[in-house]
């Protein structure tokens, strides 16, 4: 009998957690310089795995959890300078801040627009950070060429970048890259 509410409990907890996969967008303005922030996060129960984009920069989140309605997570520059994300989901909106350098910074992401001037890209990188199958999943707002595409895609550091692994297998990320 307490096996079955253990049980119960756990079902309850699972099925109660809100999803933030999906494409997300926001500002943060960090030192009065206001930067756009693009999150590709993938969730399954409290598993999160994604990327963001910080100005022109692309980082695979690492340590990341959603309990509940609570995601946190953090990213790590080649400089191994870290900023951590603390967020909340609640009514379509990821909404908290960014601890950078001893600073928190209010962070609040909407939905990406298919008006957002910004391409999506799904891609792995192998072992040593190398980015590795990439496709161009959907271009939002703007035309890009493939050399510009490539261009984005080499500016993508692979100190930055490693892939996601479910269950021992490596899985492609999605990464966002504004025009």
């Amino acid at each position: 009998m307490l096996r079955f509410f253990l049980l119960a409990g756990m079902a309850a907890a699972v099925l109660g957690a809100q999803d933030a996969s999906g494409r997300w967008v926001g500002t943060v303005n960090d030192a009065g310089v206001p930067q756009r922030v693009y999150l590709g996060l993938s969730q399954r129960g409290a598993d999160l795995i994604g990327t963001v984009t910080y100005g022109r920069e692309v980082f695979a989140i690492e340590h990341a959890v959603m309990k509940g309605n609570k995601a946190t997570f953090e990213i790590r520059d080649v400089s191994d300078h870290e900023k951590t994300f603390e967020l909340t989901l609640a009514d379509h909106r990821l909404s908290g801040q960014v601890n950078v350098g001893g600073r928190a910074l209010p962070l609040d992401l909407a939905p990406l627009k298919s008006d957002e001037n910004a391409v999506v890209l799904s891609l792995e990188a192998d072992a040593n950070g190398r980015i590795t199958n990439i496709r161009v999943h959907r271009s939002l707002g703007l035309n890009r060429d493939e050399t510009a595409i490539e261009e984005a895609v080499r500016n993508i550091k692979p100190a930055n970048f490693k892939s996601a692994y479910r269950n021992g297998r490596r899985v492609p990320l999605e990464v966002i890259l504004p025009e």
